[in-house]
């Protein structure tokens, strides 16, 4: 087995160190021969961690034949116990998984590779987001297009395996540059698409409500993240604007000046007047000509009211209402809401489930 050290001197964090401040962090990726760890070995580890302001410590564990994959497992199960933090890939449903089974397959402990530290799997946090931010998948070299990194390396994981075997027999010094090269840019690449999971801060509501205004198109809701996010992005539809930047994430309700209806939801309390369009409650229809009134049911027992509204997601104790009783869209009026306190649970959620709407709309 070969170990490679070198030194990257590049800050290509984006926030993710801070995010983690004080924290000992290490990106890890693998390479194997194949998809099944029956049939598939190991044949090189990746490692990479911060080095104060010098950059990042590549260490690459590489296997010249297979009696080589024991010792490293070894190393890379060594290297683990010195870290807080474990960042990968799609680590946790294949490299670690993948990992364990050979070091099994193998006659090691099935302890070997446990760990204490905290895994933050970038795929796995981010993969429901890719088709906001406009990709078409959640494959490494997608996401690293998506922020901006130009690789070297121009052979896919698949091509490597072919690469591989063919210096298994060759060992040609140039085949071996392009298996550590590939390597080298995915894990090196992590600390950058780590930066991503701002964008998971967004919806999971890892934010400040600062602010709640009425603007001349609506009401504006500031919120601030602790962590900027790599690219300005904007959500919106008929009802809503979202612009994330910075740290900074502003949401526009957009109102709407009409007529909607309050529907009452004890029914069979009121009566229904025809002639003015409206549902009064049994004690004041008493006093009213049973010519002129008809027992309420659920889709005519409401009130009108005129005013402006904005859309609702998931209020409940504000006055719901509605174009018509059927009608799934909910509103609230403007000026109930702007009187709630932004730093309730309720407005919390409220504000979670607009921005979650979007995820449900691509």
């Amino acid at each position: 087995m070969e170990i490679i050290n070198k030194l990257i001197k590049t800050d290509i964090c984006h926030g993710i160190e801070e995010r983690f401040h004080g924290k000992n962090i290490l990106y890890y990726d693998i390479e194997t021969t194949g998809l099944s760890a029956s049939r598939g070995m190991v044949y090189l580890i990746g490692t990479a961690w911060k080095k104060e302001d010098s950059g990042y410590e590549i260490q690459q564990y590489f296997a010249y034949n297979a009696i080589d994959e024991k010792e490293l497992i070894l190393e890379f199960a060594r290297r683990i116990r010195s870290f807080e933090i474990l960042v990968s890939f799609n680590g946790e449903n294949f490299d670690m998984p993948f990992l364990k089974k050979r070091a099994e397959y193998l006659g090691l402990s099935v302890n070997i590779l446990d760990y204490e530290a905290v895994s933050l799997d970038i795929y796995k946090k981010i993969r429901k987001y890719c088709g906001l931010l406009g990709m078409e998948n959640a494959k490494q070299k997608t996401v690293e297009k998506f922020v901006g990194i130009v690789r070297e390396d121009m052979v896919s994981g698949k091509e490597l395996i072919k690469v591989y075997r063919d210096y298994l027999v060759k060992r040609d010094e140039h085949m071996r540059d392009i298996l550590l090269l590939h390597n080298s840019e995915d894990v090196t690449g992590l600390p950058a698409l780590a930066g991503m999971i701002s964008y998971c801060d967004v919806f999971e509501g890892n934010w400040e409500i600062s602010g709640m205004e009425n603007v001349e198109t609506g009401i504006l809701i500031v919120c601030e993240l602790k962590n900027e996010i790599q690219k300005e992005l904007e959500l919106k539809n008929s009802f809503v604007r979202v612009r994330i930047f910075d740290k900074q994430v502003r949401v526009l309700l957009h109102t709407i000046s009409t007529e909607l209806k309050f529907f009452y939801p004890d029914y069979k309390n009121y009566y229904y007047l025809p002639e003015e369009d409206m549902a009064i409650h049994k004690s004041v229809a008493a006093f009213v000509d049973k010519e002129f009134r008809i027992k309420a049911a659920k889709e005519n027992c409401y009130m009108k009211r005129r005013g402006d509204f904005v859309k609702n997601y998931g209020l409940t104790n504000l006055h719901i209402l509605k174009r018509n009783y059927s009608d799934q869209e909910e509103y609230v009026e403007a000026g109930e809401l702007i009187k709630m306190d932004i730093q309730t649970k309720e407005f919390r959620e409220y504000l979670i489930n607009i921005l979650n709407s979007f995820i449900k709309q691509v």
